[in-house]
């Protein structure tokens, strides 16, 4: 009997803890009391008053709590281990004091005061935490320090990745999971990242990602390869919580706490409109574009329509006129027929496959010695070109992310024998691969989300292993490699360099 009361004793005390380590995890990371409530707290010299998400320690201290520095501030590690060292605290500001214990840490936490009495920063806020709740959070600050974020074993790294097995992109995405599975070879070979070897976890589809993942959690998500599903994509990012490297445009990805863990290495639509731009006004004789954008309502066609009339404004470029279309029916014809009455000779093209198609085909038709236009299109469009490149006779160019046919992918395609088709696919998933695994080296053994995300932003010039163009991040950049290349397609369908590298960041 008194075995049994023990063990009953131990089962209620444990659960006891667990309940305080959730109620501390809602306090620390959003603001929330166990109630629902939001924190309320006062802050800087003026004690401004904010309340719930605002005002959460995660915010400052990091979700591993070792501290995340904010301007010229510096919130320092508070990991209950690191509180309460036994011979106390020496801070920079020449500050002093003993180890804290709960009541001192309560006093700080409420009072704004350390162990010794000393006023702690005026950023730090003043809280009014009861007791319940100074207790929960002191039991989830105690665990914090030996808590591994999902995905992370003591000898694996668990790395997911969404590449579709729909017919109509499946190819794409068997070889980019190919061309993943051989980089993450070559990095286990090595002896992997901190002693740890890399596993790629696969889903065909979102369903799938959300069953997946779950059953095998993965620290970070790869978004190797252009899926059309951008909005799903997104809102599977949001729910997981992990940081994404994207090897395309991630802007679906919405909202602050999900877009400060979003890094995309190769420009997206916007950028490529705005390398577009600038190379055809290198390009032009006459020193000035007369030129139309024909471009899609729809997102992010949008986007890249506005981003070619900024680059244009900021070259001076000459007169650049949108003409859009906003209905669910675009008229191909009536659209050529509005360029040539106002001799529009530069369309840029920002819409989907059909109507680039369909845009091709009529102003072959209305080509004459009078009109002799010349059409600039994004990479993803390649394949329409390709098919309406004869019917429509005049110059025609692509800006690509990456330059077709580099050095790095075809020894890895020699080596591993990856399939010899879709090569942007492959080298867009390689190049997020390659700044995925740089920011898992500088973020150290220590891993965690909120060290790999300040190990990205410190990403300066960083040469993605030849598959891409040097990248860059910082705290308000998260695209990595800003410009592009050009090329022209010409009659017979060969691809030819018509531009070094465009940059977009000078």
């Amino acid at each position: 009997m008194l075995r049994f009361a023990a063990f009953s004793l131990a089962v209620f005390l444990g659960n006891a803890w667990c309940a305080d380590e959730a109620a501390g995890r809602g306090l620390y990371l959003e603001g929330v009391r166990p109630s629902g409530e939001p924190l309320s707290a006062l802050v800087g010299f003026g004690q401004t008053a904010l309340s719930g998400a605002a005002v959460a320690c995660g915010n400052c201290h990091g979700a591993d709590g070792k501290g995340r520095a904010e301007s010229s501030v510096r919130p320092p590690e508070i990991t209950w281990q690191e509180l309460t060292k036994p011979y106390g605290h020496a801070h920079a500001s020449g500050r002093k004091h003993a180890a804290f214990e709960e009541r001192s840490f309560a006093r700080a936490v409420n009072e704004g005061l350390d162990p010794a009495g000393n006023r702690l920063d005026w950023a730090m806020p003043r809280y009014a935490l009861s007791r319940a709740d100074v207790d929960a959070l002191v039991a989830y600050l105690e665990g914090l320090h030996a808590a591994r974020d999902p995905g992370v074993g003591e000898r694996t790294l668990r790395i997911g990745a969404v590449l579709p097995r729909d017919a109509a992109r499946a190819e794409a995405g068997h070889a980019a999971s190919a061309a993943l599975a051989a980089y993450f070879e070559t990095v286990n070979r090595a002896g992997g990242v901190h002693q740890r070897h890399l596993e790629l976890v696969v889903a065909g589809d979102y369903r799938e990602a959300r069953e997946r993942f779950t059953v095998e959690p993965v620290f970070a998500l790869l978004g190797a390869a252009a899926t059309g599903d951008e909005a799903e994509f997104g809102a599977l990012v949001g729910d997981t919580t992990v940081p994404l490297v994207a090897a395309f445009d991630a802007s679906a990805v919405g909202g602050r706490r999900s877009s400060e863990r979003v890094f995309q290495v190769l420009p997206g639509f916007a950028e490529e409109a705005a390398v577009l731009v600038e190379f055809a006004t290198r390009r032009s004789q006459a020193g000035a574009l007369r030129g139309g954008i024909v471009a899609s309502g729809a997102a992010p066609f949008d986007e890249a329509a506005r981003k070619a009339g900024i680059r244009c404004a900021a070259l001076k470029c000459g007169d650049l006129e949108r003409v859009g279309w906003y209905a669910a029916r675009f008229d191909a014809a009536a659209t050529v027929k509005r360029l040539k009455a106002e001799r529009r000779n530069e369309l840029f093209f920002f819409g989907s496959d059909d109507e680039m198609l369909a845009l091709l085909v009529e102003a072959g038709k209305a080509r004459d010695p009078s009109w002799q236009p010349s059409l600039y299109a994004p990479s993803a469009r390649a394949r329409m070109a390709m098919l309406g490149r004869e019917r429509f006779g005049g110059a025609l160019f692509l800006a690509f992310p990456a330059f077709p046919g580099t050095r790095a992918w075809q020894e890895l395609r020699r080596e591993f024998g990856l399939p010899a088709h879709h090569e942007a696919a492959q080298t867009g998933a390689l190049a997020a691969a390659a700044v995925l695994v740089e920011g898992l080296r500088r973020a150290g053994r220590d891993l965690g989300a909120e060290r790999f995300v300040r190990a990205l932003e410190g990403l300066s010039n960083f040469d993605p292993g030849g598959f891409a163009a040097p990248v860059s991040y910082g705290p308000d950049r998260r695209v990595g490699a800003l410009g592009g290349y050009v090329v022209a397609l010409e009659r017979g369908g060969a691809i030819v360099p018509a531009s070094a590298w465009i940059a977009l960041d000078r």
